[in-house]
């Protein structure tokens, strides 16, 4: 670490020195093309584990609440969509010494926290960003990348978590979008269509299979339904692209309708379709890319996932057993949901990669100008976005 505190002799100068700025410019440079050079080399060999763990985003996140009361309806982020809300709040404590005494040791400030919203967040399967997976550096096998789906797929155990835990009139059900079943050979072939082998599956999980991979919407988690209003769990969907998948099944086709999946038993069939194709570390990815949509209804942006490709990242060589980096998620789940209802939250996390505590507020600017502006000059068209998440993925680690 640069540590640019120790540049500044008398913290109590507003405005630093000439030569004090160009000093702590110098000593950021150095830090962020170090960061840089292990991202590109991440690029090349892989993520180390730790690093591809989401859990150390949650740091004292609380649980998520069950059967939230009070709800008001309101607009919230930069969009006219209405979203369904509870009062809480959030407790900040002071830990350590602080020399400032007009700092409270404790404050404790209202907050808001989502509930539902009223429209279902818009995505596509139009991606680029981390379309190849560059896996961790134990995976050294060639698979396919199924990261979007697995997202869409944490977007309904998600959703099933939030409708179980808010019971009362909250409900889950299928709609009449579905992709098709096929069986394990299929009669004919389509170079448009993209076949999703589920494996041995019963009418159940193939049913979920064909509202995941559903055009608009699969899957209805409704919240609150009145007269009036209707609002969805956060996590709710809608497949704006013409993608067409073909589910390849090896049982009995499906029932026209059942009764939706719990996220406990969506959560194993996840598992089993990861297990299945050896898919590893983009479980737990996949988990961290559906608790951002959330993030994109706040700021009116789609969500663009990359395809799946039959041969498009690097998976282990097999899988056969249950990792914990895979059973770990479901279990902290409501922590997750907590993090990912909050998208200002959720901002200050992904931004903080890119700050570190004792860094003055004199000198941001000559911190942050190396990683704006330089260190990204050189990186390939589209490889951009990829490398500002892994430098966020380990920076202040490293």
């Amino acid at each position: 670490m640069s540590q640019l505190h120790k540049i500044v002799g008398n913290n109590d100068v507003l405005q630093p020195s000439k030569e004090q700025e160009e000093t702590a410019l110098e000593k950021s440079r150095a830090y962020w093309y170090h960061i840089a050079s292990v991202a590109y080399a991440y690029l090349d060999h892989g993520l180390v584990p730790e690093f591809a763990n989401p859990q150390h985003a949650l740091h004292k996140i609380p649980r998520f609440p069950c059967r939230l009361k009070a709800q008001f309806v309101r607009p919230l982020g930069t969009t006219a969509i209405f979203a369904l809300c509870s009062e809480a709040s959030s407790t900040w404590r002071l830990i350590g010494n602080s020399d400032c005494e007009a700092v409270k040791k404790e404050r404790t400030k209202p907050a808001l926290v989502q509930i539902g919203t009223a429209s279902t967040i818009p995505y596509s399967f139009c991606g680029k960003v981390f379309s190849h997976w560059i896996g961790m550096t134990a995976e050294n096998a060639t698979g396919p990348n199924y990261l979007g789906i697995l997202a869409i797929d944490w977007c309904y155990i998600l959703s099933a978590q939030l409708i179980e835990m808010q019971g009362s009139s909250a409900v889950m059900r299928y709609t009449d979008s579905l992709a098709d079943c096929v069986g394990g050979r299929p009669s004919s072939s389509s170079e448009e269509a993209y076949y999703i082998d589920v494996g041995e599956v019963d009418a159940r999980i193939a049913r979920r299979w064909s509202a995941i991979l559903a055009k608009r919407e699969g899957w209805k988690a409704i919240v609150k339904d009145d007269p009036d209003d209707q609002f969805v769990a956060l996590w709710s969907v809608s497949r704006i692209c013409e993608t067409l998948f073909l589910i390849k099944q090896r049982r009995a086709s499906l029932s026209p309708a059942q009764t939706p999946l719990s996220s406990d038993e969506a959560f194993y069939a996840l598992l089993e379709f990861a297990r299945l194709h050896d898919l590893g570390s983009q479980v737990p990815i996949a988990l961290t890319i559906a608790i951002s949509f959330p993030r994109h209804r706040y700021y009116g942006t789609q969500v663009k996932l990359p395809p799946p490709r039959a041969h498009g990242g690097k998976t282990p060589f097999s899988t056969q057993a249950m990792s914990p980096m895979w059973s770990q998620p479901k279990q902290d789940l409501p922590y997750y949901m907590t993090l990912s209802c909050s998208p200002e939250v959720m901002i200050s996390t992904l931004c903080g990669s890119f700050w570190q505590p004792d860094i003055p507020c004199n000198m941001v600017s000559q911190w942050l100008h190396p990683v704006l502006e330089e260190v990204l000059g050189d990186v390939p068209e589209g490889k951009c976005e990829e490398v500002i998440a892994l430098i966020g993925a380990f920076a202040g680690q490293v």
